[in-house]
């Protein structure tokens, strides 16, 4: 009886063990960006955790949402700075929630990355200069992990002087990040693009990190 009692309890040993094996092999699989942000789209719409990032038209977004998903999307590349160690240049990226923002390295300036839709009209809206400040960030992120020779080939083309995202298909297409003198719909256009090379950028860190 006894023996029977042992074998059983070892049997049930045996079994938690296969679990808690089973368990520990699921996590060093998930991978921590994989499961803390989701990139997806709403249509014309690009989606960072369910937040839609731009708006158009017939789609009309609320800032308070859009402000939410920059917010996801300037801690996945802060993130994903960190992981690499990268210190990026000339900017300082700070993922504040709704309220994020960058800081000048070389100059004393604050570029907020949210808005309440009544940022300047003018060239040199603080908004926009955030905007393309990030692609900065984004761009230098890309040319020091571009090296990995699993680096994904990004189907847009980022440049940060110009702040535009480039179509690098049969398109073609240059759609800048600016709200001053762009239509809603090349706005959002350029900010699906970027969040879909984040997404592969995602994907490929899930790899080469965790």
């Amino acid at each position: 009886m006894e023996q029977l009692e042992l074998t059983d309890q070892l049997s049930s040993v045996e079994n938690q063990l296969q679990y808690a094996l089973g368990q520990l092999c699921h996590l060093r699989k998930t991978s921590i960006f994989d499961a803390t942000f989701t990139i997806s789209d709403d249509g014309p719409l690009g989606m960072i955790n369910n937040f839609r990032l731009g708006c158009l038209p017939a789609v009309r977004v609320g800032w308070t949402e859009i402000n939410a998903a920059w917010g996801q999307t300037a801690l996945l590349l802060f993130s994903l700075s960190k992981m690499a160690g990268l210190q990026f240049q000339r900017y300082q990226l700070v993922p504040l929630g709704d309220h994020s923002y960058l800081k000048s390295l070389t100059a004393d300036e604050v570029l907020p990355l949210f808005s309440d839709g009544n940022h300047s009209v003018f060239l040199n809206n603080t908004f926009d200069c955030a905007m393309k400040a990030f692609l900065d960030c984004l761009q230098q992120f890309v040319e020091e992990t571009e090296k990995d020779e699993r680096y994904p080939c990004l189907p847009y083309r980022i440049h940060p002087l110009e702040g535009v995202m480039e179509d690098i298909g049969d398109s073609g297409d240059c759609c800048p990040i600016r709200t001053h003198l762009n239509t809603e719909e090349e706005w959002s256009r350029a900010l699906k693009f970027m969040l879909a090379d984040l997404k592969l950028i995602v994907a490929w860190a899930s790899s080469r990190y965790c």
